[in-house]
């Protein structure tokens, strides 16, 4: 289970309100839960694009050894 999904988990159970707990509290749970669900988002993206990055790097690397010295030389310069 992504970190993402359990967030989502705690958010869903944070909207029961255990017997004499103040509302405020509770929407307090809320907010914290919601807090958690969008760091993980942003977490997950900032994953993605760190990847992204090292599969653009790769690929590139990659067609310059295909292409050979003298075409890389054209692309680099």
């Amino acid at each position: 289970m992504t970190p993402i999904h359990r967030n989502t988990l705690t958010a869903a159970q944070a909207h029961i309100q255990p017997p004499g707990e103040s509302t405020s509290h509770a929407t307090t749970h809320a907010q914290d839960a919601l807090q958690a669900v969008v760091s993980a988002g942003t977490d997950d993206m900032r994953n993605a694009a760190q990847l992204e990055d090292a599969l653009n790097r790769t690929q590139a690397f990659a067609k310059l050894m295909e292409a050979g010295p003298k075409a890389a030389k054209d692309l680099l310069a």
